[in-house]
């Protein structure tokens, strides 16, 4: 808490205090002034009497005047009592109060930081130490803004409560005072934090709600009913604009209010938009949400087609990137499958009767009695959109919602049973001249509907660094290299060449991109994303499909080639010249769309590394089969075929790319006998120019001047911006270093032991990384046990007759750590949940698997130990397994 210091004879002289003098405390959030009783008990009053004088004493005085950043001592001026803090811990009475509550919102704490209560003693003690800090001016200017709004409102309540007459002046002087006050938490389209926090402290929110509870006239037609109304509106806006940024404390503060606000809508308060913001992405309010609380919004959009309604059973879908299953099944039989009538219909134009245009898409409001094209019904709805409009682009939202994190049942029921969605007419309005906003929100669903299902895998998500010792090939994934419908992981898209043809043409149109068209940098984004999905499953195999997409993507990358707004080059005005070399690096609502998409682009390239990273040390570990297993290797023999190819001559070319490994691989293919033969330069250059060959297959971020778009990009005043084109800076010029390290690293498995491991981990990861993300079913986390229990096993050495040794399997260990399962464990234990909830009891149970094969894996590896070592702090704080996570601790 902060508190003021103000003289005990007058608050307003602007005199100094000095140390030792008579002074009150007041506390700046309640206006109030610290007191001592009676009792020698700490409060707060409103009264100016001696109870509230102190004096403040220096720890180290060097000047009579009081200054910032010292330490004190404060005495109570009558009874010449000392304060001081108490060891035991303080909590909240309101929070203890909520603590008994029967209702599941109520209990949720919306503060968990540790407070330490202040009493009084009778001697100065050394350790009573108090510091005095200057609050910015920046800080007292906003408290002094929020803190003016509570006497408007304040008088607004007891107006009402006194049955005062409110006109339409006086209601739209509170109305323009609270949309004020909610634009005062916003600057430049960001949250101020600070001043968000003000709302909480200074009981702002609870005042708002007391006004939100006040009753409504019950003539609708009234003035009165519409004065009240419209002040009611402004305050659910200050409370949504108060929740924007995502603050846990500001979202749990409020939750307890959520009964109560969800009795208010459909009331034309606009308190759905705030309740949306409110449960979006919070776990813990989402986990406390009842199936009848769903019950009930379904049945407002059976009364009433309103988006808002559609947004907020979308939030309850999709939860901070979390899928909940159990809701998007519930919704979709409740909303899809129970009351279709709801739901906009749109269909290919000849599947219809009678038969339309093929190449369009229809659209019906009334379950297929009458439709008209998609391209009409969305015809001049980019500035102004209508409700109707609207609520056909919050159904898209809500069906990619519902298969979100591969939800099968919620992708049959609208792909297949019911035929909400189909890829022929998903492709079609991607590629059609609709809307560019609204050609995003297919290119979405076709990735959650069509891509991310099924047999596809994510493969280069992570280097690979375990290899069958018979399986590697001279040249890596070439059967999905020569069949375009077949990924790296053997899976098959049918579509595919069709989706890769119009996604090459699309980004050869766009190569350079204009800030102020935010509709179509939001497709360009959404359309690198689609291409992120398909390049990490594998099905960009073919050096020439990833060559040709380098050229438009980087294109796109670099932001020199942007415009403020179209033809701006050909002007060649100032605007031109001032956004090339200021306003293009500069934080604003039309860079974030550019800014969007050349992170994506950024993400497609990191992807690519890694696909060149896995080429190339596969081909790596081929040469090594190849010339350990002696098939007519002998450099004795290549170089006198070819002397000039292996001679001094490329030796000098070679040198600088691969000069460090060169001797090692000389060393490894060479003899004693041949040694007293050849020289070691005549070596080390055949073994240069072998590596060189095998860099140059997998060269095709060669001679695109990578490095000078990232140095650009990098200039972006976006922290995402900076972060990514250093990390790919790093990554370009230190590839060949990586390879080599990571080569020393790498496995070639031969014991078939080892490779039905490899097998396994290659099979069920996937499946684990997928339930990681998502809030598993009882089912689901059987499954994840398993997988887990498995991995903990392979970790021990078995006995001769089956048991488990507890004896640590090195090769094991070292396969489950190439495959990266370190990362998906701590993904696992660090869920954002509300742990103690009775429903996550099987995944308490999976926390305590997760820290058993933590165990299983450092028994005895040095590496894994320094990981999570690293980490410790981080491990300490997970609840839910803390006798495993100590056992656990034992072993690093």
């Amino acid at each position: 808490p902060l508190f003021r210091s103000e003289l005990e004879k007058s608050s307003v002289t602007g005199e100094i205090i000095n140390w030792e003098q008579r002074c009150r405390l007041r506390h700046v959030c309640t206006r109030k002034y610290l007191c001592l009783t009676q009792e020698h008990k700490l409060g707060l009053t409103d009264e100016r009497d001696l109870s509230t004088v102190f004096r403040l004493f220096s720890v180290i005085q060097e000047v009579n005047a009081v200054c910032y950043d010292t330490y004190c001592r404060i005495e109570h001026a009558q009874s010449k009592q000392w304060l001081h803090a108490l060891t035991e811990d303080y909590k909240r009475k309101s929070l203890a109060k909520a603590a008994k509550s029967e209702t599941a919102m109520e209990k949720l704490e919306w503060d968990g930081a540790q407070l330490k209560q202040i009493g009084s003693s009778d001697v100065m003690n050394y350790d009573d130490a108090f510091t005095i800090l200057e609050v910015e001016m920046e800080h007292v200017n906003i408290l002094n803004y929020t803190a003016g709004m509570i006497p408007v409102i304040e008088q607004y309540i007891q107006d009402r409560k006194k049955k005062r007459t409110l006109s339409r002046r006086t209601a739209s002087r509170i109305e323009t005072a609270l949309k004020q006050l909610g634009d005062f938490q916003i600057e430049n389209g960001e949250p101020v934090k600070d001043r968000q926090k003000l709302l909480r402290n200074l009981r702002v929110i609870d005042l708002l709600v007391e006004l939100l509870k006040l009753p409504l006239p019950e003539n609708e037609t009234d003035s009165a009913y519409r004065n009240h109304a419209m002040v009611c509106r402004a305050a659910y806006r200050v409370l949504e604009q108060y929740l924007v940024g995502n603050s846990r404390k500001n979202e749990l503060y409020v939750a307890k209010y959520i009964p109560f606000f969800q009795g208010q809508i459909g009331k034309g308060l606009n308190a759905e938009t705030m309740v949306m913001e409110l449960v979006r992405d919070n776990r813990k309010i989402v986990d406390r949400v009842e199936e009848s609380q769903i019950d009930r919004f379904v049945q407002f959009l059976t009364e009433r087609r309103d988006y808002r309604f559609l947004d907020f059973l979308g939030v309850l879908c999709v939860c901070d990137g979390v899928s909940i299953p159990a809701n998007q099944i519930y919704v979709t039989k409740k909303l899809l499958q129970e009351n279709q009538a709801v739901v906009y219909l749109t269909e290919c134009g000849d599947a219809l009767e009678p038969r339309r245009d093929p190449r369009m898409v229809y659209v019906s409001e009334d379950s297929g009695r009458s439709w008209v094209s998609l391209a009409d019904f969305a015809a001049g709805q980019d500035k102004n959109p209508s409700e109707k409009y609207l609520f056909l682009e919050r159904q898209l939202d809500l069906f990619n919602k519902l298969c979100y994190g591969r939800n099968d049942f919620a992708i049959r029921v609208i792909t297949e049973e019911l035929k909400y969605l189909t890829w022929k007419e998903a492709f079609l309005c991607l590629t059609s001249n609709l809307p560019d906003h609204l050609r995003a929100k297919y290119c979405n669903i076709i990735i959650g509907m069509f891509i991310d299902v099924g047999e596809n895998q994510s493969v280069l998500d992570k280097l690979c660094l375990s290899y069958i010792f018979n399986k590697v090939e001279s040249k890596p994934y070439s059967s999905a290299a020569n069949d375009p419908k077949e990924a790296i992981t053997g899976a098959r898209m049918d579509f595919f060449p069709d989706l890769r043809d119009w996604i090459q043409g699309f980004l050869n149109e766009n190569g350079n991109m204009k800030a102020s068209e935010r509709g179509h940098n939001e497709l360009l984004t959404e359309v690198l994303r689609l291409l992120h999905y398909l390049v990490g499953y594998g099905y960009y195999a073919n050096v020439k499909d990833i060559e040709g997409l380098l050229t438009p993507m980087l294109s796109v990358m670099d932001g020199r080639n942007d415009e403020p707004f179209p033809n701006a080059k050909k002007h060649g005005s100032k605007a031109m010249a001032q956004y090339t070399e200021k306003m293009r690096f500069v934080p604003s609502e039309n860079n974030k769309e550019v800014v969007n998409a050349k992170h994506m682009a950024m993400e497609v390239i990191d992807l690519l590394f890694n696909f060149r990273f896995n080429i190339r040390l596969e081909r790596f570990i081929y040469e090594f089969r190849r010339v350990s297993s002696g098939r007519d290797t002998n450099p004795l023999r290549q170089i006198a075929a070819q002397p000039t190819r292996f001679g001094l001559l490329r030796m000098s070319s070679a040198r600088s790319r691969v000069q460090a490994t060169g001797i090692e691989y000389a060393a490894l293919m060479r003899s004693e006998s041949e040694c007293k033969v050849l020289e070691d330069d005549h070596l080390a250059a055949f073994a240069r120019a072998q590596l060189e060959g095998v860099l140059d297959e997998s060269s095709f971020f060669e001679g695109r001047d990578l490095d000078l778009i990232l140095k650009d990009l990098s200039c972006y005043q976006y922290d995402k911006m900076i972060i990514a084109s250093m990390h790919l800076m790093s990554r370009y010029f230190s590839a060949n270093s990586t390879l080599f390290d990571r080569a020393v690293q790498a496995q070639v498995l031969i014991h078939p032991q080892s490779i039905q491991t490899f097998h396994y981990v290659e099979k069920t990861l996937p499946t684990l990384r997928r339930l990681a993300t998502a809030k598993m079913t009882r089912q689901q986390e059987i499954t994840m046990g398993q997988i887990l229990e498995a991995y903990t096993k392979k970790c021990w050495i078995e006995s001769d007759t089956g048991e488990t040794t507890f004896e640590s399997h090195r090769m094991n260990q070292t396969i489950l750590y190439n495959f990266g399962i370190l990362s998906d464990v701590f993904d696992i234990l660090e869920k954002k949940i509300d742990i103690d909830l009775e429903e996550y009891e099987g995944l308490r149970e999976i926390f305590r698997k997760c820290f058993s094969l933590l165990q299983a894996l450092a028994r005895g590896n040095a590496v894994v130990q320094e990981r999570l070592f690293q980490r410790l702090d981080r491990l300490l704080a997970i609840r839910g397994a803390e006798a495993n996570m100590a056992t656990a601790r034992r072993s690093f």
